[in-house]
């Protein structure tokens, strides 16, 4: 019974939260326009891809940042045949909390 006690009041567990290196993409705002080149990057919580993000990262707090998300859409339908055709899209802004992820 002591040892369940004990375990109830354990610290939270931390996580790490990181930024990964730029790549470029080519990215059409519309399926007439012009691809252009628009930086994206990661975003890791314990070395594992959780997102990816475009723009700079803004401080809100010294524990918290927001940052725009940049995500893939499959774009083909499953009777089109060939390889699958993926889009990228740009997203809203994600709140991340860097002790928690």
């Amino acid at each position: 019974m002591l040892l369940f006690h004990s375990l109830a009041f354990a610290a939270p567990k931390q996580h790490v939260v990181a930024l990964g290196k730029w790549t470029s993409i080519k990215w059409s705002q519309d399926d007439e326009g012009k691809p252009m080149d628009v930086k994206v990057r990661p975003l890791y919580v314990d070395a594992r891809t959780k997102e990816f993000t475009v723009g700079p990262a803004h401080d809100v707090t010294e524990r918290t940042f927001v940052v725009q998300r940049m995500f893939r859409l499959n774009d083909s339908l499953p009777q089109d045949p060939g390889p699958t055709h993926w889009r990228w899209e740009r997203g809203g802004w994600l709140l991340v909390d860097r002790v928690s992820g």
